[in-house]
């Protein structure tokens, strides 16, 4: 199993009220994929919301790359309960029970049939908040592979805004000594910066190595 993460900075967060729903234009996403071992992706510019207010999703860009918010919204719409934001009491200290209360959708590989040794494939998924209170204590999702000459990329964030999600697209990179024909299981898990937590969500996804 191995697993290498992308350690992404803090973002600039524009001033206003925060975007929920599907029918505001939030800011673009301020994550990006660690494709490179230690490199971090720039956060995106924040852009005007609408009736809700300025966006705070994107990240400024900063020397070695700034982690922002997910900019994509509605994650209570999208799974059919309903989101409302409530913000967490004074003084309020997360605990792995928290963290487990952020979801994860199911997983896609690109290309979808499977990728070639020697070659690197891109896995997409999303990291929403469904409890209304977001998450602003370092969220991310690590990547582990059944073979070890498979290498997932986790990602991890500053945090994740109420009622909101963060798509991800995560590399995964094949070893060209690799097999054609192996099966590879990759396993993603929303993690956040003191560490692993037991029982927090999980996805699967197992390709063949082309």
């Amino acid at each position: 199993m191995r697993s290498a993460w992308v350690i992404l900075g803090l973002c600039s967060i524009a001033c206003g009220g925060s975007t929920t729903g599907d029918t505001n234009e939030g800011g673009a996403a301020g994550s990006g994929h660690g494709g490179t071992a230690g490199a971090a992706a720039s956060g995106g510019a924040a852009a005007s919301g609408g009736s809700g207010g300025t966006a705070g999703a994107g990240g400024a860009s900063a020397a070695g790359g700034a982690a922002g918010f997910g900019g994509t919204s509605g994650a209570g719409v999208d799974s059919g309960i309903p989101c409302v934001e409530r913000p967490d009491p004074p003084g309020f200290k997360p605990t792995c029970v928290d963290l487990g209360e952020l979801t994860l959708d199911a997983l896609h590989l690109k290309p979808s049939g499977g990728v070639s040794a020697g070659a690197e494939g891109m896995l997409t998924t999303r990291l929403n908040d469904v409890t209304g209170r977001g998450f602003t204590w370092y969220p991310g999702v690590e990547v582990e592979a059944s073979h070890p000459g498979v290498q997932g990329t986790g990602i991890q964030f500053f945090g994740v805004l109420p009622c909101s999600g963060n798509d991800l697209e995560l590399p995964v990179q094949v070893d060209a000594s690799v097999p054609q024909g192996t099966e590879v299981t990759l396993t993603a898990r929303v993690t956040w910066l003191d560490g692993p937590c037991e029982g927090t969500a999980e996805q699967r996804l197992t390709f063949t190595v082309r």
